[in-house]
């Protein structure tokens, strides 16, 4: 899944820890390649933060199963 594709409540892999996307923002700066700016909780340790990725940047979205 691309950045452009991440919405509230997607839970992606990052760096080998699952991830939940809190909000996020899309923006393209005039004549500037686009970006996505997005916050995210992690699932297993519960810090937050905020990264900003090229629009075109890959995740692996995680497959949970709800219980």
């Amino acid at each position: 899944m691309q950045a452009n594709d991440l919405r509230k409540g997607t839970v992606i892999l990052y760096q080998g820890e699952l991830y939940v996307c809190l909000d996020f923002y899309r923006g393209s700066p005039g004549n500037k390649r686009a970006f996505v700016q997005a916050s995210f909780k992690g699932l297993t340790n519960g810090r937050t933060f905020q990264n900003k990725f090229a629009s075109d940047e890959e995740f692996e979205r995680a497959a949970l199963d709800p219980r």
